[in-house]
């Protein structure tokens, strides 16, 4: 019985840090001005020509990320950890 506990113990911890490392991010706040550098980033690897894009915004974080008009999205997630 003893045997059984450990390994369901270790099959939980090792579940848990799988999902930690490759599921657990949340996103993060950008300033506007970090939006728009990101976005000429994009736009001059891209060869996008989209004259404007988009905040994404979310309540209580401000700005996440940026939609332009090509169809392209960033959204800044970072892990928990």
């Amino acid at each position: 019985m003893l045997e059984f506990l450990t390994f369901a113990l270790w099959c939980s911890l090792g579940a848990y840090t799988t999902w930690l490392i490759g599921r657990a991010k949340q996103s993060a706040p950008l300033s506007p001005n970090e939006a728009y550098i990101l976005w000429r980033i994009h736009k001059s690897e891209a060869r996008c020509n989209s004259p404007t894009y988009y905040h994404i915004i979310r309540p209580k974080k401000g700005i996440i990320g940026f939609r332009c008009h090509c169809g392209h999205e960033y959204l800044s997630k970072r892990p928990i950890i």
